[in-house]
């Protein structure tokens, strides 16, 4: 994890003491990064091949690349296959385990449908919305008095920072334009 830049992915926490914490964010780069080789040889073959279609499914669906065909064709029969095994291995068809069968787990089924009508998940999935709704929840919680007074100084000061940012990056590039051509006029 250390060797991952910051701007891709947040400080994941313990997901054995801390996972109630993840967001959709840090679920995904779990279950894509980490998982296939911190569960390798932990988990039984049969749940970890099932766990490595999931991702398998899960990268198809955030490629750059899906077609519509593949959505309509081999997709639907993969995400349904991949349900009903899950409904196999973890609910075992028994009333007591029902409490397994979360709508998360149905939804994979409609997963298709909903590349089909919204396009690739890269395109529609939120979370860089859901990010930034952490932060304005954070910066909430800093004030109860004046909430929103509060969040809207806050949301005023990043944005003054990252004009600053901004402003420094397009002065240096401008800089650097002018000594090039000063120089170049006094090569003449």
């Amino acid at each position: 994890m250390e060797l991952i830049p910051a701007l891709f992915i947040r400080q994941l926490p313990d997901i054995s003491t801390l996972g109630h914490t993840y967001l959709a964010e840090g679920w995904s780069f779990w279950l894509l990064h980490i998982a296939p080789y911190a569960l390798d040889g932990i988990l039984p073959v049969e749940y970890y091949n099932h766990l490595m279609d999931l991702v398998a499914i899960t990268r198809r669906a955030m490629s750059y690349n899906l077609t519509e065909e593949e959505v309509l064709t081999m997709f639907q029969d993969k995400c349904t296959n991949w349900v009903m095994d899950y409904e196999r291995l973890y609910y075992q068809y028994k009333e007591e385990r029902t409490s397994a069968c979360t709508a998360t787990i149905h939804a994979i089924i409609h997963l298709p449908t909903e590349l089909w009508n919204c396009g690739p998940a890269w395109a529609h999935w939120a979370f860089v919305m859901e990010r930034e709704v952490q932060w304005c929840k954070s910066q909430i919680r800093d004030s109860r008095k004046e909430p929103f007074a509060h969040l809207m100084r806050k949301e005023l000061h990043r944005e003054q920072i990252r004009t600053i940012m901004l402003c420094k990056r397009v002065g240096h590039s401008k800089a650097g334009q002018r000594r090039q051509g000063w120089s170049q006029r006094n090569d003449v």
